[in-house]
């Protein structure tokens, strides 16, 4: 089973980002910040990103596409999963008062 480095899935994420920029959705560009490799079979991958809702399919498909061609996975089934900044955590309230749950 294939496991890359963290390091060398950040050097072949800054490459891509080169060659094709990120999606710009709603006049906002989308930012992917680092790529891990989290299970190795089936390889599964995760890169943390701004918001996952700017993620479009067409570069979905281009990341999958060269990490496929630069490591030889041509075939191996893989999973992407793109992770946003807030993904896990709860936004504090917005009024600076305790709800009254109690009853």
């Amino acid at each position: 089973a294939l496991r890359i480095a963290t390091a060398e899935l950040n050097r072949f994420l800054s490459d891509l980002q080169a060659v094709r920029e990120p999606p710009t959705v709603r006049g906002r560009r989308l930012r992917l910040y680092y790529m891990t490799q989290y299970e190795t079979r089936p390889p599964r991958f995760a890169i943390q990103v701004s918001d996952r809702g700017r993620v479009t399919r067409d570069y979905a498909f281009f990341l999958e596409n060269r990490l496929r061609e630069r490591y030889g996975m041509e075939g191996v089934p893989l999973v992407i999963d793109y992770r946003g900044r807030d993904d896990g955590r709860r936004r504090p309230e917005r009024s600076g008062r305790a709800r009254d749950t109690a009853r």
